[in-house]
């Protein structure tokens, strides 16, 4: 049996208001947590950056009292990642991504007969699987298990634990554990958790914010969170916050300071970071144009999942773009480009497949032989 009384009965309306109030007081609050956490580095700033930051955060103050969100996000546009005490108006996504950013960029030479390689949106539930990760991993279903386990969470969360709230507010964003799905007991259990500075907790909630889950989309409230977040490390909110710079929605483009969102978020290990990382150095946006770092990137990012990165290496070794050509390191690179993307389908498949076979009839059938060993020795490996 479910826990009763007021900590189960909270009023949907209120949760809904606690989560989206942005008023000058809860905004102050924000700041004052930025504050505490610190630049990217963890080290305060000081000395030029401290004055930076100083006249930055007054520029923000008078922006937001004059509802002015083009000025916000110039102040986060000059600032980068150096200044955790200014919060800034953003948001777009890949990385839980939304379908709003799908930028297709060729790797493929102007009359080529292969087809371009495209940037494509990451799958949206497999981002959210590696962004929140500090709730505790209670079974769904309804079952009695689960149920004792939400029991269990949801007594942790009433007395305070910051990560029971966090997987207490995940139980019922997904209806698991006993919990019907409720938006608003969602975001009300995912803000305290995450003013109490859960990084998860800021990820999802800027998620949430995103989508528009319950309500309109609020980029300027999931730039806040995905701030928060990524200044504590979290690779998801930096993933976002690269993506957000670099097609400069919420916030002025800046492919610069996307290129260093994204190295943050791919020093942690995030596969589409990576991926993303390697468009911005081939096509030499916010860093020195450098094909062979490029195809450096896509071959780390591929071998821990990413599938766009297939077609753009297949491409890469075609052309000999970043590297030497070799039609059947091309070929193997295309193959598992076709292997990975039958299940999912759509344009890139098509592309995939087109390149590969296209390949096929420039190559000798011990060429393509070869090709077909090295993609099965892979596919063991990876």
């Amino acid at each position: 049996m479910g826990l009763q009384g007021d900590a189960q009965d909270i009023d949907d309306d209120a949760a809904a208001r606690v989560e989206f109030d942005l008023s000058p007081m809860r905004w102050l609050t924000l700041v004052a947590l930025a504050a505490l956490i610190g630049a990217p580095t963890g080290a305060a700033a000081n000395g030029p950056d401290k004055l930076l930051c100083a006249a930055a955060d007054r520029q923000w103050a008078a922006a937001k009292a004059g509802g002015d969100t083009k000025a916000m996000s110039r102040v986060i546009g000059k600032i980068g990642p150096h200044c955790a005490a200014v919060i800034g108006a953003r948001l777009p996504s890949r990385g839980r991504q939304t379908a709003a950013v799908t930028q297709p960029r060729s790797h493929v030479a102007a009359g080529s007969a292969l087809k371009p390689a495209r940037a494509r949106p990451a799958d949206a539930a497999a981002s959210r699987a590696r962004g929140v990760t500090s709730g505790a991993k209670v079974g769904g279903g309804g079952g009695e298990a689960g149920v004792g386990a939400a029991d269990d969470l949801r007594l942790r969360a009433v007395l305070g634990d910051a990560k029971a709230r966090a997987g207490l507010g995940m139980l019922y964003y997904n209806g698991q554990g006993g919990m019907p799905q409720n938006y608003a007991q969602a975001s009300y259990w995912l803000r305290l958790a995450a003013d109490a500075g859960d990084a998860p907790a800021q990820t999802e909630l800027g998620l949430m914010s995103v989508d528009g889950v319950g309500r309109a989309p609020d980029p300027t409230g999931a730039s806040v969170w995905f701030l928060l977040a990524a200044h504590q490390g979290d690779p998801t909110a930096q993933l976002n916050l690269g993506l957000m710079f670099e097609f400069g929605h919420g916030v002025e483009q800046n492919y610069a300071t996307a290129a260093d969102w994204y190295r943050r978020a791919a020093d942690r290990g995030n596969p589409t970071a990576e991926y993303n990382l390697g468009l911005l150095y081939d096509a030499g946006r916010g860093v020195k144009q450098d094909h062979a770092r490029a195809v450096a990137l896509w071959t780390h990012a591929a071998e821990h999942g990413n599938v766009d990165a297939l077609n753009n290496l297949g491409a890469a070794y075609a052309l000999g773009t970043g590297t030497q050509a070799n039609r059947v390191e091309a070929y193997k690179w295309f193959d598992l480009a076709v292997t990975r993307l039958s299940p999912i389908g759509g344009q890139d498949l098509v592309d995939a497949t087109h390149n590969r076979d296209f390949l096929a009839s420039e190559m000798t059938a011990d060429e393509v032989a070869a090709a077909k060993r090295m993609a099965g020795d892979w596919k063991q490996k990876f």
